[in-house]
């Protein structure tokens, strides 16, 4: 499964999932996901029995489908609990990463924060959501070279961790629009790059809000407690 998977190492998972789509799939496939599954943005519940079946090819268009599905809504429970004046930022069309080593399970980015400007670079707490739980190493300096490792490898239909990465990026413009291309990530910011890592929905709200305001953590929970207080 994971030679198969390699192969579309440098392709997007918008790219896999189209050329999937392109190619008419298999009638395994079709089985599972209906006949209106190209159009319709739903969620399928992958099982073990449907890891056994379906190639590889065919379980990453499933999750490169169901990762934008499930980070939709985490991304709409943080925001609709944010503060005003927030500086978060959301695209709203999302786009999932399957995992090459497993890919029924993958991440995708929510969000992100600008922290900076130096010339043409922009600096970036980017937020992700993934259907995984991991130690992250952004050095490259790991034994299979893999950001993430594994601490297990259920299946999952939702978030089981929220992290920040911190990245740089470049100011592009392109017939007249400007976009943000990615450099590559700045280990010299958080814990070698990682802003902050959890399983805790309550405490990824606190840093996504940290992240966005600019105020502390420690602030923010003591306000909080006040709150909390006043309305005993």
């Amino acid at each position: 499964m994971q030679a198969q998977v390699m192969n579309n190492a440098n392709r997007s998972p918008a790219m896999m999932a189209a050329a999937a789509q392109q190619s008419g799939g298999s009638s395994r496939l079709d089985r599972w996901l209906g006949d209106s599954a190209p159009s319709a943005a739903k969620l399928i519940m992958l099982t073990e029995e449907m890891l056994r079946k379906l190639s590889p090819e065919e379980i990453l268009k499933i999750t490169a489908q169901n990762l934008p599905i499930i980070g939709a809504q985490a991304r709409d429970m943080f925001i609709s609990k944010l503060p005003e004046g927030n500086k978060l930022q959301s695209p709203q069309k999302l786009q999932g990463t399957p995992l090459r080593s497993a890919p029924y399970l993958g991440s995708c980015k929510i969000g992100h924060v600008v922290l900076g400007r130096d010339g043409d670079r922009v600096h970036l707490n980017e937020i992700f959501m993934s259907t995984f739980d991991a130690d992250i190493d952004l050095t490259g300096k790991t034994k299979t070279g893999e950001i993430f490792s594994l601490k297990d490898r259920k299946i999952s239909h939702e978030p089981r961790m929220i992290y920040g990465i911190n990245t740089i990026c470049k100011v592009e413009t392109i017939g007249g629009q400007s976009r943000l291309a990615p450099l590559g990530f700045n280990l010299q910011q958080g814990d070698r790059g990682v802003s902050f890592q959890t399983n805790n929905k309550v405490e990824a709200f606190y840093e996504i809000v940290a992240a966005s305001t600019g105020r502390s953590i420690e602030e923010l929970k003591a306000a909080a407690a006040r709150n909390a207080a006043a309305r005993s």
